[in-house]
Formats: structure tokens, C-alpha cells, sequence
């Protein structure tokens, strides 16, 4: 795996996990102001405060969601690399050994003719 690749998933998490906060520092924690209801945000813009954090809220639940998907994937074909391949894929198949020992002259033509028919039946 590059590290382009973790940093990017790193980053998304990162996002994912921050923005949120963020959004819900806006409008519900820091700085409120005391009284039901009442905080600095309360009369600034009619509202718009809210609409802010709810994207950044949107923002960041795609942003680890993304995350978790791209993590996965990485993770998915890390597993199915570190197996490796199969034996009969690392070969090939037998026409195609067969076409190589040909080729390198370990057989002759007539018997590469009638092993080539018999793997072709």
C-alpha cells in the first residue's frame, strides 16, 4: 500500500471525525450564552448557524463513511495480495506450458503436434 493511499484514508478519518465536532461546537456547546435557548447564535442570521453545521455535520458523516469503504477496500486487497497467487495461475495453462517447452526447444515439432491435439480434446 503507498503512503499516498494511507495518508488519504488517514485524512478522510480524520474529517470524518472532526467536522462533525466542529459543527456541534457551532451550535450547540461553546460559548452559549445562559438561558433556555439562548446562546450567540440564537439571533445571528436567523438560523443560518444551524444550516452551517448541519453540512459540516453532512460533510463529515461522507467523509468517514468514504473512510471506512476505501479502508476496507485497501484492506480487502492487502489480504488477497499477501495470499498470493494460485499454483495453476503462476503456470498458466497447460497449452501455454506446453507452447513455452516448444519454444525452448525442449520437445520437437511432431510431438508438440499431438500434445497440442491431445490438450485440445
Amino acid at each position: 500500500m503507498s503512503r499516498e493511499v494511507v495518508w488519504l484514508v488517514v485524512a478522510l478519518l480524520v474529517a470524518g471525525l472532526a467536522l462533525p465536532l466542529i459543527a456541534g461546537g457551532l451550535v450547540g456547546g461553546w460559548g452559549m450564552a445562559p438561558g433556555m435557548m439562548g446562546g450567540w447564535w440564537a439571533g445571528a442570521g436567523g438560523g443560518w448557524l444551524w444550516a452551517v453545521a448541519m453540512l459540516l455535520g453532512l460533510l463529515g458523516m461522507l467523509a468517514f463513511w468514504a473512510a471506512v469503504i476505501v479502508g476496507g477496500v485497501l484492506l480487502l486487497r492487502w489480504a488477497l495480495d499477501r495470499a498470493g497467487p494460485r499454483p495453476e495461475a503462476r503456470e498458466g495453462s497447460a497449452l501455454e506450458i506446453l507452447k513455452r517447452r516448444y519454444a525452448r526447444g525442449e520437445i520437437d515439432q511432431a510431438t508438440y503436434e499431438r500434445m497440442r491435439r491431445e490438450l485440445e480434446q
